[in-house]
């Protein structure tokens, strides 16, 4: 399997990211978060505007993530890692990419019922505020299993894209 594909199976089969920020300062956090991605491998999650990676990206919108699965040998260890750039969903996004997340993330039609978060809290002012957040990634790369020593190799984004 080439890199793409299995960078397009890695993103697929998980559905938790660490996702790294940091402030004006250099102050750094990683948090684990759920995540989902739209066909062009933007990726989405919802956080509070409080919370300290939300505070960190008001100030400096470049981020670094990474995504794994916690079940792999550490013979077989594989995953994705990249930067990008995250920003708030807008207001006319917003139905779409909750569709688009919820789907994912809880593909039971009667879980995602019971438990999904409607659309209106995404809106709402009331404390504590959530929101939805876009991340469009700028750099890509995964391990390169072709050799015995571990180092990355770059993944280019648009033929990402448009593989199949």
């Amino acid at each position: 399997m080439n890199g793409v594909n299995k960078v397009k199976e890695i993103i697929e089969k998980n559905l938790f990211m660490s996702l790294a920020t940091s402030d004006k300062e250099g102050n750094v956090w990683s948090c684990p978060m759920t995540f989902t991605y739209d066909d062009d491998y933007n990726f989405y999650f919802f956080s509070l505007l409080d919370s300290d990676h939300i505070q960190n990206i008001a100030e400096n919108p470049f981020v670094s993530f990474s995504i794994y699965s916690t079940d792999q040998t550490v013979a077989d260890m594989d995953g994705v890692q990249g930067r990008g750039v995250v920003g708030q969903v807008d207001d006319d996004e917003l139905e779409k990419v909750h569709l688009l997340f919820f789907s994912r993330t809880m593909p039971n039609p009667e879980m995602r019922a019971k438990f999904a978060p409607p659309v209106c809290l995404f809106r709402s002012e009331d404390f504590p505020q959530m929101r939805f957040f876009k991340m469009s990634v700028t750099e890509l790369y995964k391990k390169d299993t072709d050799i015995p020593i571990h180092r990355r190799k770059t993944i280019d984004i648009n033929e990402l894209r448009t593989a199949k």
